[in-house]
């Protein structure tokens, strides 16, 4: 597979993908040991041939301004490669993509709230629903 062309850019349910590491261009330096795994899986594709992909974060270096990563580590064995087994070794051998992690915390927190954009709110958080009955003995009205 040395002669495989890895695309440059993917988009994954929306998300650009954008490759850092050719796993055969070892000219090309990657802090392995900020790589924090999230999730496995490995297939089979056909006979013979298993796919196995690693998905997790780069953490920014002590004391940067960086950002942390999402990354997709993909890679092919002729047999089955299981998770607990898996070492930072077999990370090396694989082509590496990257995501902006973007502002996924607000992100997150708008779709949850089904606000959109725009709207810029802020809100009084209590540590009960407003209006129960806390402990059987008071309600928010009495802080």
């Amino acid at each position: 597979m040395t002669n495989y062309n890895l695309p440059q850019r993917l988009n994954v349910r929306g998300e650009d993908w954008e490759l850092v590491k050719n796993a055969n261009d070892p000219s090309v330096g990657f802090p392995f040991e900020r790589v924090k795994p999230l999730d496995f899986d490995c297939q089979q594709i056909r006979d013979g041939l298993y796919r196995m992909l690693v998905v997790g974060v780069v953490t920014p270096a002590k004391g940067s301004l960086e950002q942390p990563k999402r990354l997709a580590f993909i890679g092919f064995s002729r047999t089955p490669v299981m998770q607990q087994y898996l070492m930072l070794e077999h990370l090396k051998t694989c082509s590496i993509y990257k995501a902006e992690m973007g502002e996924f915390a607000k992100d997150f927190t708008e779709a949850f709230l089904g606000k959109g954009q725009e709207e810029n709110k802020m809100y009084d958080i209590k540590p009960y629903p407003e209006g129960e009955i806390n402990n059987g003995t008071r309600t928010d009205n009495d802080a």
